[in-house]
């Protein structure tokens, strides 16, 4: 557990001292903690595309200057090796994307509720 975990906790736990402005700050640091790391995954999925697709080509281009069947074989695997990785990475992504975005809305509905128990107590 980070910091920034330790600290939400701790607000949670301080059920009668919530500050709101706090609250709030929080709010932000999470959208901005999880926009950065959604940001990271996003540069390391373009870069395995851009990789595969670069790959795809050559192995095309190669597809259609080879003369033998050994040649042949070899640049339709290697074609195929990378349309199936390029594949393999947009799901990596895309469940890299569902699980930023359901943990942010957790981090938001835990100090959601905890300024709510703060405002029923009074």
């Amino acid at each position: 557990m980070n910091d920034f975990d330790k600290e939400i906790g701790n607000a949670l736990r301080k059920g009668n001292h919530f500050d709101s402005k706090r609250g709030e700050k929080l709010r932000k640091e999470i959208i901005q903690m999880f926009d950065e790391k959604l940001k990271k995954v996003e540069r390391i999925t373009w870069m395995w595309i851009v990789g595969t697709v670069i790959v795809a080509m050559m192995a095309g281009s190669g597809f259609s200057i080879a003369r033998d069947t050994q040649g042949l074989i070899l640049f339709a695997g290697l074609f195929f090796i990378a349309i199936l990785t390029q594949v393999l990475i947009k799901l990596w992504y895309w469940i890299m994307n569902c699980k930023l975005s359901v943990l942010k809305e957790i981090k938001q509905l835990e100090l959601q509720v905890a300024e709510l128990k703060e405002k029923n107590k009074t």
